[in-house]
C-alpha cells in the first residue's frame, strides 16, 4: 500500500472544531492520479454544488492535481489537471483540498470578475489562476530569496543548507565550485534574510520552490539546522533530489532537552550582538576571514524569535512522514564528540531506511564541514553526479 496524507478546508463553523480534518488515504502500489481523486471524493464532504481542487502539498494552483466536483444532486465527477501518472513516481505524499461553492462568487469583487452564468468549475479555475498572478508571496516560496552561488558555469548542482546563524559554514566547501554549481540559500531568519523570523513550514515551502525552479534533480547537503530541514525536504519532496548528505541532525527530541538547548542558544545570541565576540565565535567555528566579516554584520540583525523557532522547529522522526519510503541514496554523518541525541539520530535514520548509511567520525564534534573539510569534501564528490 502507498499512503497519502490528506487535509482539507472546513465547510462550516461546526466542521472547524475538527480542523485540519486530516486523514491518511490508502492506495495500491502503482495507483494513478485518477484513483487518488476518486479516493479523495470519498474523503471530502459531499456538499451539493461544490468544487474541491486537490493540490499537491499546499494551496498553490500550479500544484493542482485535479478537481472533485459535486453537482446539485450530490453526484460527483473527477477532472484531471495533470497527466494520469503513477502517484508514487510523482513523489506525492501530501495533498490539500480547497473548498469552493457558488456562494463564494456572489459578493464583492468576485461577483464582478466572474460571470454569474459561468459554471462553478470554470469560476474556480479562473480564480485560482488570478490568485497566483496577484500573489508575490505564496505557499510554495517567496520571490527573491537571497542565495550564494559558486561555479554557475557547471552543470551539476549542489544545494547546501547551512546551520543556524552560520550562512557560511560551508566556506571550505566552496573550492568544489571548480566542478560543481554550488547554491547556498540564506535560510529565513539568518544571513541577508535576518529581517524575517524563522518559521519551519514557510521555510520548507520556500526551499522546495527554489529547488523546483532549478529544473533538475540536485544533490542536497544539510548541516545542523540545515540537516533537519534537509531531512524533511527529502522526505516530502524526494522527486527534487538524486541524493542527500545530512550532517549532524537532531531529530529525536525530548521537551526537557529542547528547553536546555533553548537556554544555551539564548545566551549565545546575546554574545553574537557583541561584534568582537561574534568574530571570535566565527573563527572558532572555522569560518574563513571574508565570510567571518559577513557573519558578524548579519548576526546583528537576527531576531531572538528566530533563534527560539529554529531550536524548537518541530522536525522530528515522529512529525515527518515518508522518510522510510525515500529511495534516493542518503549519507548521514555525525561527530563522535557530538551530543548523544545527534549520534542516535543518524543511527536511527539508517535503521529506518535501507538507502541511508551513517558514519560517526570519532574526532569530530559539531563542526564537520569547516574543520573536517578534506574528508567531507571527498564524501560530497563521492555522492555528486
Amino acid at each position: 500500500m502507498y499512503v497519502i496524507h490528506a487535509e482539507r478546508d472546513s465547510v462550516c463553523m461546526g466542521d472547524d472544531c475538527n480542523a485540519p480534518n486530516e486523514r491518511d488515504i490508502m492506495l495500491d502500489r502503482g495507483a494513478r492520479i485518477s484513483e487518488l481523486l476518486e479516493k479523495t471524493a470519498e474523503y471530502v464532504p459531499n456538499m451539493h454544488g461544490s468544487v474541491w481542487p486537490v493540490m499537491k502539498d499546499c494551496e498553490k494552483s500550479n500544484n493542482i492535481l485535479g478537481f472533485v466536483v459535486f453537482d446539485d444532486s450530490g453526484s460527483h465527477y473527477c477532472e484531471l489537471a495533470v497527466p494520469d501518472e503513477d502517484v508514487k513516481m510523482l513523489g506525492i505524499k501530501n495533498i490539500f483540498c480547497r473548498y469552493f461553492c457558488s456562494g463564494d462568487f456572489t459578493y464583492g469583487r468576485k461577483k464582478e470578475l466572474y460571470p454569474e452564468d459561468m459554471e462553478l468549475i470554470y469560476k474556480v479555475k479562473m480564480y485560482l489562476r488570478d490568485e497566483d498572478k496577484q500573489s508575490e508571496k505564496n505557499c510554495t516560496g517567496r520571490v527573491g530569496m537571497k542565495i550564494e552561488e559558486y561555479g554557475k558555469e557547471n552543470d551539476s548542482i549542489i544545494v547546501m543548507l547551512h546551520g543556524a546563524n552560520f550562512v557560511h559554514c560551508y566556506g571550505r566547501q566552496y573550492v568544489l565550485s571548480d566542478r560543481y554549481h554550488i547554491i547556498v540559500p540564506h535560510i529565513m531568519g539568518f544571513g541577508d534574510e535576518a529581517g524575517r523570523v524563522f518559521e519551519t513550514d514557510v521555510c520548507i515551502r520556500e526551499l522546495a520552490e527554489l529547488i523546483k525552479g532549478l529544473g533538475k534533480r540536485v544533490l542536497l547537503v544539510g548541516f545542523s539546522l540545515g540537516a533537519q530541514l534537509a531531512f524533511r525536504l527529502v522526505s516530502e519532496y524526494e522527486e527534487l533530489f538524486y541524493a542527500a548528505i545530512i550532517v549532524s541532525p537532531w531529530l529525536d527530541k525530548e521537551s526537557s532537552k529542547v528547553r536546555e538547548v533553548m537556554k544555551i542558544n539564548e545566551k549565545q545570541y546575546a554574545l553574537f550582538k557583541k561584534k568582537f565576540l561574534c568574530s571570535l565565535i566565527g573563527m572558532m567555528n572555522g569560518l574563513p576571514s571574508r565570510q567571518r566579516k559577513e557573519f558578524v554584520e548579519q548576526m546583528q540583525n537576527v531576531k531572538l524569535d528566530t533563534i527560539r523557532n529554529s531550536v524548537d522547529n518541530k522536525i522530528t522522526f515522529d512529525s515527518v512522514r515518508g522518510f522510510s519510503d525515500v529511495s534516493v541514496p542518503i549519507v548521514a554523518l555525525a561527530g563522535g564528540k557530538e551530543q548523544r541525541e545527534v549520534r542516535d539520530s543518524v543511527k536511527k535514520m539508517s535503521e529506518l531506511n535501507p538507502h541511508c548509511r551513517y558514519e560517526i567520525w570519532d574526532k569530530a564534534a559539531h563542526n564537520i564541514p569547516p574543520l573536517f573539510a578534506k574528508r567531507f569534501n571527498e564524501v560530497i564528490c563521492g555522492m555528486a553526479k
